[in-house]
């Protein structure tokens, strides 16, 4: 089971060493995104001017990245605490910069779209890509030593099995300074919460997506699509379609400007048939009837995750004022 993106693949630039320490996660259907330097804020509410009613997300988006003034505050936070872990072993570890992509919230995974980010940037897909491209990597030469990189990234000597509630397992090495970090950072049970409540989230999604009242509202909201001139049955459709239509234009200017004025198009007019369709208000009716019945004895654990995330943000913040 993967992380699910319903909308689009748009990524943001993560640190070297959460990439690798989140493909330890994958065996759960945690990804490094997930499960590592979470925020704990639905988008929304971390970063830029509030929506007067932010989209549902399992949980209230406890497990989404951060993103915008948040998402450099707890990187910047995360880096220096790796540097550090690195500098009591003897080793010198160069902080990575935010990279490009950073400022964009995650995707809402059952692939709701308010009207302003529509309006701003569409689903975020040609976005992303003019933006992307891979930053020169401050530590190249010194990740070429073995001894530096099982510092960063642990051994498997340390290897801990954690135990999700789907009955899957992730492992993470405690020895890893990106361990000790987040820990460091968040609290020492951080992982394993962040990490149960993407397996917790994935599951709720699964159940809105088959409940009725989704089901009809997605019914009402393709065939405003259609209407409009954009036929889609599912929503993920339109987004897979700018994607295509991004590939097969290339590298050729004129062509990338095209899709990013019909992929502006497409959206607003996917936001205009949401809204006329009422499908955030029957995700948000069919998500809290979910989460009741996926929570289970884990209600003590989302409170204490949203402490973590809170005071890591909160942390995080004040140092850049210092």
């Amino acid at each position: 089971m993967k992380t699910r993106q319903t909308r689009h693949t748009r990524q943001t630039r993560r640190p070297r060493h959460l990439a690798v320490l989140g493909a330890l996660l994958l065996g759960t259907g945690v990804g490094a995104g997930a499960g590592l330097g979470a925020a704990g804020f639905p988008p929304s509410a971390a970063s830029g001017p509030e929506r007067a009613a932010p989209l549902p997300r399992p949980f209230g988006g406890v497990t989404a990245p951060a993103a915008g003034r948040a998402a450099a505050a707890l990187h910047a936070e995360n880096e220096k605490l790796v540097a550090d872990c690195m500098r009591r072993r003897g080793f010198t570890y160069r902080p990575e910069p935010s990279g490009p992509g950073a400022e964009r919230a995650e995707p809402n995974p059952y692939g709701l779209l308010g009207p302003a980010e529509a309006a701003a940037d569409g689903y975020g897909v040609t976005g992303a890509a003019l933006s992307a491209g891979e930053l020169p990597d401050p530590n190249r030469e010194p990740a070429a030593d073995p001894k530096w990189h099982a510092a960063l990234v642990g051994t498997e000597a340390h290897e801990e099995g954690v135990r999700m509630p789907d009955g899957s397992e992730f492992l993470l090495r405690s020895d890893a300074c990106a361990v000790r970090a987040d820990r460091t950072q968040y609290g020492p049970d951080h992982l394993r919460l962040s990490a149960t409540f993407a397996v917790l989230g994935n599951r709720v999604v699964d159940e809105v997506e088959k409940d009725p009242r989704y089901l009809r509202a997605r019914e009402h909201w393709s065939a405003c699509m259609t209407e409009a001139g954009h036929p889609a049955r599912e929503l993920a459709d339109p987004v897979t379609a700018i994607g295509e239509a991004l590939d097969a234009a290339g590298a050729d200017p004129g062509r990338v400007h095209a899709v990013a004025g019909r992929e502006l198009e497409v959206a607003r007019a996917d936001a205009r048939c949401q809204s006329r369709a009422d499908l955030a208000a029957a995700v948000g009716a069919a998500q809290a009837d979910a989460e009741q019945r996926v929570i289970g004895r884990h209600a003590g654990d989302l409170a204490r995750l949203r402490d973590m995330n809170a005071r890591a943000l909160a942390a995080a913040l004040a140092a850049t004022r210092s």
